[in-house]
């Protein structure tokens, strides 16, 4: 046993796994399928976002496979709030087509792998085990317009993010970084040997500097600002 839970894969871990979508069908096809193979197991099927959340805080899940296509027009909000909640779950997000806007979305929200809906079984598994391991899942035939893109884009949101986060104090880029990982408050207080109150107010702060209504909201900023921990390393 290792944190309470069973582990007991090839490589020492079985790989626990929640599937998400709005479709019955899609979740009764692809969890018969995983939960067939040695090692993985699917331990909820949740359809909807909220279900979702609350059953990756419950579980605490190695690895959550969502169907991008349902959850489009949030999915780095949604990918936020399960970091939140579960800080070690990976997400591998499925889609209908290559289209690389939301592949690039869905990786700066924190998602592990993005795979087309195209795939075989034998592909979902190995990706699966891949990203519960810490690995990175691109379709192939993207990755070199993936790399292009987000070249371009960082050169562009370099500069962006250096203004926007010399607002914050050196000790609320320490918060800010402790938030993308998952951290709360008295998590903070801990990490940085201040109090739960004055981990409060740091967050408080870094809200209203940032234009930011949430906790989640923080996080899913410094995730998308990778640049944050640089500054946070220099400012040691």
């Amino acid at each position: 046993m290792e944190g309470g839970r069973e582990r007991m894969n090839e490589g020492g871990a079985r790989i626990r796994i929640i599937l998400v979508d709005g479709s019955s069908l899609f979740r009764q096809a692809i969890g018969g399928a995983l939960g067939r193979v040695d090692g993985l197991e699917v331990i909820a099927e949740s359809k909807t976002a909220k279900l979702a959340v609350n059953d990756a805080e419950r579980t605490q899940p190695d690895l959550m496979v969502v169907d991008g296509d349902y959850f489009v027009s949030w999915l780095p909000t949604f990918i936020a709030d399960v970091r939140a909640v579960a800080p070690d779950c990976k997400l591998l997000v499925l889609t209908s087509e290559q289209q690389l806007a939301p592949l690039i979305e869905a990786l700066r929200a924190g998602a592990n792998g993005f795979l087309t809906k195209e795939m075989s079984l034998e592909e979902l598994v190995d990706a699966a085990r891949t990203v519960a391991a810490g690995g990175v899942v691109v379709p192939q035939g993207m990755l070199s317009q993936l790399v292009r893109a987000l070249l371009n884009q960082e050169g562009r949101k370099t500069d962006d993010s250096i203004m926007t986060l010399s607002k914050l104090t050196r000790r609320e880029r320490q918060v800010l970084s402790l938030l993308a990982d998952g951290y709360d408050k008295d998590a903070i207080a801990l990490e940085l040997a201040i109090s739960p109150q004055t981990a409060r107010t740091h967050v408080q702060n870094i809200l209203a500097k940032l234009g930011l209504h949430s906790r989640l909201e923080a996080a899913a900023f410094a995730r998308s600002h990778p640049i944050l921990r640089q500054f946070v390393a220099s400012d040691r």
